[in-house]
């Protein structure tokens, strides 16, 4: 697959699993996958997306798998993961290097 991710899949609502890791996905990630409010694994594993994770992803309660190993994405995962004090999540990211792509103190698996 290439291109963007839609914002029209906000509207899959029921979807449970989305991955899409080796493709030729580029782009931002839409905020509006913050209304999949069923899903439980989210995987973009590499791809080219840029910019940061939108925080509405924090809004997805269900949401137990993240992963965005791989991408080109940037900024903290903290302020939108590492505070659920009553969920554990499997999160992975870049967050290796110096300086790190992505900051999360939280997070269980680093690259």
């Amino acid at each position: 697959m290439t291109g963007t991710l839609p914002s029209e899949l906000g509207r899959l609502t029921q979807l449970f699993i989305l991955q899409l890791f080796e493709n030729l996905m580029t782009g931002t990630l839409p905020s509006e996958l913050g209304m999949l409010s069923n899903i439980t694994d989210l995987i973009l594993d590499l791809n080219q997306f840029t910019g940061s994770v939108p925080t509405e992803l924090g809004l997805l309660l269900d949401l137990w798998s993240f992963s965005i190993v791989g991408t080109n994405i940037t900024g903290s995962l903290d302020n939108i993961f590492c505070n659920r004090s009553s969920q554990v999540m499997d999160l992975y990211a870049d967050c290796l290097g110096d300086p790190p792509e992505v900051e999360c103190s939280c997070c269980n698996y680093c690259y």
